[in-house]
């Protein structure tokens, strides 16, 4: 379940992205221009639409960048972002 503040973020992404959505081999494609160095998982799991349980065995592979905050582990899309820039998949 998302937290208010989750749901609020995916709220705003969602409505400034329907003007950039674009259409490639029939289906939606939307890129989201955001910046936000971390996310929660819940966060991530529903702007990506990756199930939970498939982001914590890539998380716990190290295929998706953590760092924790407290007690709570985030995704750290710097990382995640720089990674793919770089084209390291992993």
């Amino acid at each position: 379940m998302l937290s208010g503040f989750d749901d609020y973020l995916l709220n705003v992404v969602t409505a400034s992205d329907k003007a950039k959505q674009d259409v490639k081999d029939g289906a939606p494609v939307i890129v989201f221009n955001f910046n936000i160095p971390m996310m929660t998982p819940d966060f991530f799991c529903a702007v990506t639409g990756m199930q939970k349980g498939v982001l914590r065995g890539n998380t716990d592979r190290g295929y998706v960048p953590t760092v924790k905050v407290g007690k709570n582990k985030m995704i750290n899309m710097t990382l995640l972002n720089y990674n793919l820039m770089l084209g390291k998949a992993a």
